[in-house]
């Protein structure tokens, strides 16, 4: 999450929107960065390949939780 917003990849999403992004990613990390996880989890750094795995997947979970289908879900 911090490195989302560090980049500004929220910067457009609504605030109502972040209690699903903060879901969306601890469901979606493991499964979308699974590499990238397991760096963080066993040295604490990334490469730069697990770095832009990371960055590609937080980009695809903020654009799924800002689609409108997902907007239009109740919480």
């Amino acid at each position: 999450m911090v490195g989302a917003v560090q980049t500004g990849l929220v910067d457009g999403l609504p605030l109502e929107r972040v209690p699903d992004l903060r879901r969306a990613v601890a469901a979606g990390l493991d499964h979308g960065a699974p590499d990238a996880v397991r760096q963080i989890e066993e040295n604490g750094m990334l490469d730069s390949d697990g770095h832009e795995a990371l960055l590609e997947t937080m980009r695809r979970i903020v654009r799924e939780v800002d689609s409108p289908k997902t907007a239009a879900r109740p919480s």
